[in-house]
């Protein structure tokens, strides 16, 4: 069909749109053509029935009304796609009523000039936008074949009519087919050729531009609040390298037919790769999208797919509308959530602008001092003095004001920023420690808290044992806290780092062990000098008496292990006693302190109040003792 256009250049994927829309055109043709022709068959036979015709007559009026049923039960079972099949069908059914016409006019009837009925059939592939050679060929072929078998049968006089009459209709009918291939051949790819400026040449949706100028006009029409719903893809690079490339399209284009499907084609649109977009009434969103959502992530395989929907304003530009469903929509995805749904509502707005400011205002934040390293005591139960700190990070925001860990860590760890903020905790605390040298106040160990996006991002071995060698500072000062779920992630390259941080000459503690992520086993994996129990023990220590015989046994297993331990969250005189008497060595909590600033802790010490600091006497009987017991 496309071997027409020799002159023009067409893209594979063109080619294929080519041969939808000349497949598409058949299939209407035929459909028509069926559609007028079955009927009058019927009627050829009922007339045929009433006039008492012969039966050479009758049996063709029969032969010519199953020809139209065959093809009206083709069309029935193909769809517009697969026509080029039944096309090819229809040329071999036709062989039965050309040739009873054929007869019918020369060897059983040598007066009849049945040509202009078999004919008729004979030119029926003109009707269809087939190949200009093939049509020739046919035509041509079934008339010679006519005139042959009527020079055979009939009279001079006869055969010479039949020529030029024949000759006649065969002229004006190859001309007025060749006019009509190529008018449509050449309508149709100039319709191809102007498509991608108007529509995606895979799933046949609206592209971009011209979305955009519907989505004006819609917007300025309606009457309904109008939203857009955002469909993100997740895993299509993975799905295309498991099931290949043909798979991977195949699954954009029914995601594009269930979607025009259910808010009609001209409200959908395919932005770029997996990514869609649908504009539609707000009520007709909502009532669907949870329905068209799932039946997405069901023809999907592996693949997951979710959605962000934005109900903008009369006045909003569309790009900047969509680009808020487009965040929803990501937002879900980046974080792999079960969630498949999102809405860009007014709680979602404030999330994302509170990202946008924590992502843009860190360095201004690290520059101006807005970050500072508060100190939360550690105490030892033997001694009841403190005796390390763990440094934590507090933001203090001229416009966002005060800022735990918790309103800022997540996002940065999202952001793969992390590693600048809790380098920038090292250096706070190896300053503040030559400051509390200054001031005469004994040394303790202070840790700093890593997260696995750290020890991915950099080598955070390397910066931080520079920034403590350049503030003169003993390594074994600064403690590497490493979170339980940190470990699960990538146990070579964590275990591999823990190693390299000892060997540096630092400690390494196991920070929230029993978390949710625990496993035993991590003990026997990773060498570390202290585990940290969740604070979630010292919660729920009253719930059940269980709770304590836990509690005991994993004090107990990690003294046998060489490896200290250290209770969180205490908050009552009641859990202190308890984990005192369990045999846990440090205990942190809000029942000593909360976290401070150094400048809090330089008065303290100065006007001699709160809990004192362990000297080195204590430290060296404490290690004395230790060692004696082998923890």
């Amino acid at each position: 069909m496309i071997s027409y256009i020799k002159d023009k250049v067409l893209t594979d994927e063109e080619k294929r749109i080519m041969r939808d829309e000349v497949n598409l055109a058949n299939y209407q043709t035929l459909t028509y053509y069926t559609s007028v022709w079955l009927p009058l068959s019927f009627v050829s036979i009922a007339a045929q029935t009433i006039t008492g015709a012969d039966l050479v007559r009758y049996m063709f009026s029969i032969a010519l009304c199953t020809y139209f049923v065959v093809m009206a039960i083709m069309l029935r079972t193909r769809k517009p796609s697969r026509i080029d099949r039944a096309t090819e069908l229809i040329y071999y059914v036709q062989i039965i009523p050309l040739t009873i016409g054929i007869l019918l006019g020369t060897v059983l009837d040598r007066t009849h000039q049945a040509f202009t009925i078999y004919l008729f059939i004979a030119m029926m592939p003109v009707l269809i936008l087939d190949r200009k050679r093939k049509v020739f060929s046919w035509i041509t072929g079934w008339v010679l074949i006519f005139l042959l078998m009527s020079f055979i049968t009939k009279d001079r006089s006869l055969f010479i009519a039949d020529l030029i009459y024949l000759g006649e209709i065969y002229l004006v009918s190859i001309t007025a087919g060749m006019i009509v291939i190529n008018t449509r051949v050449y309508s149709i790819y100039n319709y191809v050729k102007a498509l991608p400026s108007t529509t995606d040449m895979l799933t046949g949706l609206y592209s971009m531009p011209r979305f955009l100028e519907y989505a004006v006009d819609k917007r300025d029409n309606a009457e309904d609040p109008i939203s857009i719903a955002y469909f993100n893809i997740s895993g299509l690079k993975k799905y295309n390298q498991i099931y290949g490339y043909p798979e991977g399209s195949k699954l954009l284009k029914e995601t594009a037919y269930l979607i025009s499907g259910t808010f009609g084609r001209d409200n959908c649109a395919r932005l770029s790769d997996d990514h869609f977009v649908v504009l539609d009434d707000s009520y007709i969103i909502r009532d669907k999208i949870d329905e068209t959502v799932e039946s997405l992530n069901n023809i999907s395989r592996n693949c997951r797919i979710y959605a962000g929907i934005y109900e903008f304003k009369s006045d909003e530009k569309i790009e900047l509308a969509m680009d808020k469903a487009r965040l929803a929509a990501g937002y879900l995805k980046k974080y792999n959530s079960e969630s498949r749904i999102q809405y860009y509502d007014d709680e979602f707005r404030k999330k994302e602008e509170h990202r946008q400011y924590i992502q843009y205002h860190l360095d201004e934040a690290l520059e101006k001092g807005w970050i500072k390293a508060y100190y939360q005591p550690i105490i030892r139960t033997e001694t009841e003095r403190i005796c390390s700190e763990e440094s934590l990070a507090r933001w203090v925001d001229p416009k966002l004001g005060f800022m735990t860990p918790a309103a800022f860590v997540p996002i940065l760890e999202e952001l793969r920023m992390l590693h600048k903020l809790d380098l920038e905790i090292v250096r706070q605390a190896v300053r503040d420690m030559a400051v509390r040298r200054e001031e005469g106040m004994e040394l303790s160990p202070v840790s700093i808290n890593l997260s696995r996006y750290d020890l991915e991002t950099m080598d955070m071995v390397t910066a931080i044992t520079e920034i403590v060698d350049a503030g003169k500072i003993d390594r074994g000062l600064i403690i590497i806290e490493i979170t339980e779920s940190a470990l699960i992630s990538d146990e070579d390259l964590i275990g591999r780092e823990i190693n390299r941080f000892h060997e540096a000459g630092f400690k390494v503690w196991m920070d929230d062990f029993g978390s949710g992520w625990s496993s035993l086993n991590l003990l026997t994996k990773f060498h570390f000098d202290l585990i940290k129990l969740d604070m979630q023990f010292a919660m729920q220590m009253k719930a059940r008496e269980d709770n304590i015989i836990v509690i005991r046994h994993l004090i107990e297993m990690a003294k046998q292990l060489g490896i200290e331990t250290l209770a969180e969250g205490i908050e009552t005189e009641e859990q202190y006693e308890v984990f005192k008497k369990l045999g846990c060595n440090k205990l942190q909590g809000f029942l000593f302190d909360k976290p401070n600033t150094l400048e809090y802790i330089l008065n303290t010490f100065r006007s001699g109040n709160g809990i004192p600091f362990e000297d080195t006497e204590d430290k060296e009987r404490y290690e004395i003792k230790r060692t004696k017991q082998g923890v």
